[in-house]
């Protein structure tokens, strides 16, 4: 009997300095590169990844750039380049929204006449045979690089939808600590909270399992660690250990599930704000909401980072405190308010929304699924930032 049978899925990984240079591994004859609106070029690690590409044989071209969360316009737009070059690999080269994009296009690629509503059918996707993706984060938070999710915006509502199925887990992932070097401290800090959303609500999911518990426990413990010298200092030792934490947490997402924060991040797309930052102002809300039914968690969290407490809900409450407070290490928001967003303008959004949100399947693999009238009052919460008394420092 296999009933109860899982496969822990993820992409292999090359890590280390000078990783890049792995590019030069690949067989085949064409990579079409799907990079960042200018960062990537800037730095020259656009024209370091097509060195090592031609060192291996292959023609390249840039498909694609890539200057916000990608909607069904952007990867329609790129579409056509991609067909008619016919690369055997294609490349993503930048932050999550670069990975994500290369997902899509890797999609159409393989079946130039599927529809975005069959794309967005949850695992409906069939294998893929034409090409092979590489995935190269210069950030470190989405975990994209070695997950089956792409987040891609309907250009036609506004609203995050996914491209959800194995078939699109990166065929290689390639961490080299030189690119988030240069990344800015409010987007090494920003980036650094999607990973820890992703470890923590990977961690008390319904479908959460001791595989991904542990990689979880392990990527909390980095960034706590390592994320307040990556800010400050920009420690290049500091960066390099929360880039492996993103894509630690990422594995554990990907054999997991995101959770209740990322079900309400409608936030992101409708207010311009980045997925980072949406997600440190909404997790002290959501964890609040969930601590009656995922204290244990919250506690082995706490004892991983050598916090201690009387008992276990003194243990999660301390886990809850300490968040908030690297939350403020690094100068990050507790409240929507405080980024400028119009209070009108939030209110008017409310029911989309949590009608957003009740959809969800992160939401529904919550340990504590919130009705429509409790989600409310969290959004409210986090918009005026009314943090719980007795559970946040």
């Amino acid at each position: 009997m296999m009933e109860n049978t899982r496969l822990f899925l993820n992409a292999p990984v090359a890590f280390g300095r000078g990783s890049l240079q792995y590019l030069r591994q690949l067989g085949g004859s064409r990579a079409a590169i799907v990079s960042d609106d200018e960062a990537m070029e800037r730095l020259g690690f656009l024209e370091e990844a097509v060195a090592h590409l031609k060192e291996a044989g292959m023609e390249t071209q840039v498909v694609a750039r890539i200057a916000q969360e990608p909607n069904t316009e952007d990867i329609d737009a790129a579409r056509p380049a991609v067909a008619e070059f016919e690369p055997d690999w294609i490349v993503g080269l930048g932050g999550g929204s670069v990975l994500d994009s290369a997902k899509a296009l890797w999609v159409f690629r393989e079946q130039p006449g599927l529809s975005w509503e069959a794309a967005f059918q949850f695992n409906g996707l069939p294998p893929m045979s034409k090409s092979r993706l590489v995935a190269i984060p210069s950030t470190s938070g989405t975990g994209s690089e070695t997950s089956r999710v792409s987040v891609i915006v309907d250009a036609s509502t506004g609203m995050k939808r996914l491209i959800f199925s194995p078939e699109i887990i990166p065929s290689l992932a390639i961490l080299d600590p030189a690119l988030p070097a240069t990344m800015p401290p409010w987007l090494a800090a920003s980036s650094a909270f999607d990973a820890l959303s992703h470890a923590i609500e990977s961690s008390i999911a319904t479908i959460s399992n001791e595989f991904t518990f542990s990689s979880a426990l392990g990527a909390i413990r980095l960034i706590f660690e390592y994320l307040p010298a990556s800010y400050h200092e920009s420690d290049a030792c500091a960066r390099e250990k929360v880039h492996y934490a993103a894509t630690i947490a990422g594995i554990g997402i990907n054999n997991s599930t995101a959770g209740l924060a990322h079900g309400m991040d409608q936030v992101g797309p409708l207010f311009g704000v980045p997925h980072g930052i949406v997600c440190a102002v909404l997790l002290p809300y959501t964890m609040a909401f969930q601590f009656d039914v995922a204290a244990d968690q919250f506690a082995e969290m706490g004892r991983s980072l050598g916090l201690s407490g009387h008992n276990v809900r003194d243990l999660a409450r301390a886990f809850l405190a300490e968040f908030t407070t690297l939350q403020r290490k690094v100068e990050l928001p507790l409240a929507f308010r405080d980024l400028g967003i119009n209070e009108a303008a939030f209110q008017s959004q409310l029911d989309d929304m949590i009608a957003a949100a009740q959809a969800s399947g992160s939401t529904r693999l919550a340990p504590r699924t919130p009705s429509a009238d409790e989600l409310h009052d969290l959004f409210l919460q986090s918009y005026y930032g009314k943090l719980p008394e007795g559970l946040m420092a």
